[in-house]
């Protein structure tokens, strides 16, 4: 079996079971998983379920930057993304998929200069 690297959604779930004292056991019973299935996902072995975010958000009751950042370690945590491309014109379309195929072939400079560009604050 090929281990994986501990993802920062899984440094989160254990900074939070440290910070509450809490058991991997407690935790998952609390999570309805297996404690071997929430290790699994704390170490990166097991892919982070849809719905496991929520249920963290849920069970011990996240709100504000707590939740953004749940949320946003899932997804950065995760082997894939989706993208809702439902409302996009063709145009933004076209540019997800080809993102999507050409982000591995950008290098340092090109992903900087895109991150500037998306993190940009627009003004009103």
């Amino acid at each position: 079996m090929v281990m994986k690297m501990i993802t920062e959604f899984g440094k989160k779930l254990r900074k939070m079971r440290f910070e509450r004292n809490e058991t991997l056991k407690s935790m998952a019973l609390k999570l309805e998983v297996s404690s071997a299935f929430l290790s699994a996902v704390e170490n990166g072995n097991k892919a982070i379920p849809y719905d496991l975010p929520i249920k963290v958000i849920n069970k011990y009751h996240l709100v504000g930057k707590e939740c953004d950042e749940i949320i946003w370690l899932s997804k950065v945590s995760s082997a894939h993304i989706r993208v809702m491309m439902t409302d996009l014109d063709t145009t933004r379309r076209n540019l997800a998929v080809k993102f999507s195929k050409e982000i591995a072939n950008l290098d340092e400079e090109q992903v900087n200069e895109i991150y500037e560009i998306l993190n940009k604050k627009r003004s009103i």
